[in-house]
């Protein structure tokens, strides 16, 4: 009976990890959370993830959360110098022996793994050599373009000067702090599972797309703590229907002129979503990372007057997946500024998706790396929705 360790960092994870555990042969199923990318205060953070996660019989849940490698956001160390970094990759690496390697005593013998670009998933990738190494969903449209994007470089060798650049850079650090030091290179993977598009770098391909229907949505709705549910059933029953839906971007610490102008660009785009669909009640879906601390300063920004239908906003659970959260609701509409989920709720809902791409483009145009991402992410998603 094989072992296999899943690593999940939001409720989206560990659904999707439920949903793959749940589609193979029977096994010791183990998972491994971390709350370190979360904004909100983790300790509410955390016990959500195991209150997902009991959807499943996990055989072990560990948390895995405060390595140094994965600062929190608004921590002023998102930053770190080449030392620190090595570092920090190097005290990450102990913390996950002590907590994971040692204790499974190296019995792992499948690793399931999403967002393998980031540097705290790659030590998991590189803390088992033996076990079979999966990609897994990040969310209910993974794998999509974007990520593929983002993760290309790490699965592709590198060559010439860049490459022996690289191999400086790693000998210096194996001198000063050991091998515990070094990041894995050029990235394998033995097979994926996606709802979306085959991830180009895996040997086998396991395709979920058939199971992103309002049926396995009802299911998975049905699994969630009963807290949870009645919550989002009142809600539902206070929006009446047709309703349109509203998902709203992160508002990230620190940057305090991106959330303006952000917030006055969505502000103006909920307006027009409302005079365009003339919907029975505009549903409010805040982002899953949003610190719940800060969530009725970002919803009086974007909301300083009643827009003139009924607003029913999910100030409470809002970290679950829109796509399972959304299956007691009337819906026919879909806002969101460049979310993945326009996708998803259109196929599983039928949802008509509306995004203003052109506000998208123009709050990014002084950022030009995130601004590719952002470009990446329309050419990916521009049949999905109507630009407005």
């Amino acid at each position: 009976m094989p072992t296999r360790l899943f690593r999940a960092d939001t409720p989206h994870d560990v659904v999707c990890a439920t949903i793959v555990a749940e589609s193979l042969p029977a096994g010791r199923n183990l998972l491994a959370f971390s709350t370190d990318k979360t904004s909100s205060d983790p300790a509410p953070f955390g016990a959500r993830l195991r209150e997902v996660a009991q959807m499943h019989p996990w055989a072990s849940i560990v948390d895995v959360s405060g390595l140094p490698i994965t600062p929190r956001p608004g921590s002023n160390t998102a930053l770190l110098s080449w030392s620190e970094t090595a570092r920090a990759i190097a005290d990450s690496t102990r913390m996950l022996r002590r907590v994971l390697a040692e204790p499974l005593a190296d019995r792992v013998d499948e690793l399931y793994l999403t967002c393998l670009h980031h540097p705290d998933v790659q030590l998991m990738y590189d803390l088992f050599p033996s076990a079979r190494k999966i990609a897994y969903p990040h969310g209910l449209d993974s794998v999509n373009a974007t990520e593929i994007h983002l993760q290309t470089p790490f699965f592709a060798p590198r060559r010439g000067l860049s490459r022996w650049r690289r191999a400086a850079g790693d000998l210096a650090r194996r001198a000063a702090w050991g091998r515990d030091a070094l990041l894995p290179r050029d990235l394998r993977l033995d097979a994926a599972y996606s709802f979306n598009l085959p991830v180009p770098w895996a040997a086998a391909q396991h395709d979920l797309s058939p199971l992103l229907t309002r049926q396995t949505m009802r299911d998975v709705f049905a699994r969630l703590a009963a807290p949870v549910r009645a919550y989002f059933e009142d809600l539902a029953r206070g929006s009446g229907g047709p309703a349109a839906l509203l998902l709203l971007p992160p508002f990230d610490h620190d940057r305090d002129a991106l959330n303006d102008a952000q917030a006055a660009a969505v502000a103006d785009f909920a307006r027009r979503l409302v005079e365009r669909v003339r919907p029975a009640a505009l549903v409010v879906k805040p982002h899953p990372r949003e610190d719940a601390a800060r969530l009725e300063s970002v919803l009086k920004r974007l909301f300083p007057s009643p827009p003139g239908i009924p607003l029913v906003i999910a100030r409470e659970h809002h970290a679950y997946p829109i796509e399972v959260v959304l299956s007691p609701f009337d819906v026919s509409v879909c806002g969101a500024f460049g979310s993945g989920s326009l996708r998803t709720l259109r196929r599983i809902y039928g949802a008509k998706s509306y995004c203003p791409e052109k506000a998208l483009l123009d709050l990014y145009k002084d950022e030009p790396s995130f601004l590719t991402t952002i470009r990446v992410w329309i050419e990916d998603n521009r049949r999905e929705y109507t630009a407005i």
